[in-house]
């Protein structure tokens, strides 16, 4: 009995090792084809904003993981036991994305007319995320965009935002 006990275990552990693999594979893969990030210019923002400019670019980061597997095969995941993990990362992208829409909502008003000047609209990135009923989930309901349109569109307006973020304000006003 106990040798049937370890048989399992040991495949299980196999599984693991195998699915870990694949995942580690499709991660050097993305970092070897993405482009380089350039530094963050945070040196003319208030405390909160430079903070508001590394979260922004974390999350943007955080949400192209999930939007390259749906690009590279939703329907092959499902089949592949990848859905509940696809679907587990979109649930903490969703909750990231909510702690964001919070962090801007905090922003003292000064912060907020500054973003206001250099054109940053976070209200852009709220609208897409309330779209979706404030979560990332594969289910789609009828007439909603696909999940993976739909995330390309908040990474967009995110880095819209994080450059717009960083660029000085004009010196004449």
């Amino acid at each position: 009995m106990s040798f049937w006990i370890y048989l399992v275990v040991a495949l299980l552990a196999g599984v693991g090792l195998i699915q870990t693999m694949r995942g580690q594979a499709r991660s050097r893969r993305y970092l070897e084809g993405s482009p380089e990030e350039n530094p963050l210019q945070l040196s003319h923002l208030s405390r909160s904003l430079q903070d508001l400019a590394r979260d922004t670019r974390a999350l943007r980061l955080s949400l192209e993981g999930p939007l390259r597997e749906l690009r590279e095969g939703g329907s092959a995941a499902a089949m592949l036991g990848e859905f509940d993990e696809l679907q587990q990362r979109l649930r903490d992208a969703a909750r990231e994305l909510g702690e964001w829409v919070l962090e801007v909502e905090r922003l003292s008003a000064v912060d907020t007319a500054y973003m206001q000047d250099v054109g940053a609209d976070p209200n852009r990135v709220r609208a897409l995320f309330e779209d979706e009923g404030w979560s990332l989930e594969r289910r789609r309901k009828s007439g909603q965009p696909a999940l993976r349109d739909r995330l390309a569109q908040i990474v967009r307006e995110l880095e819209v935002f994080e450059e717009r973020l960083q660029a000085p304000p004009a010196p004449y006003r």
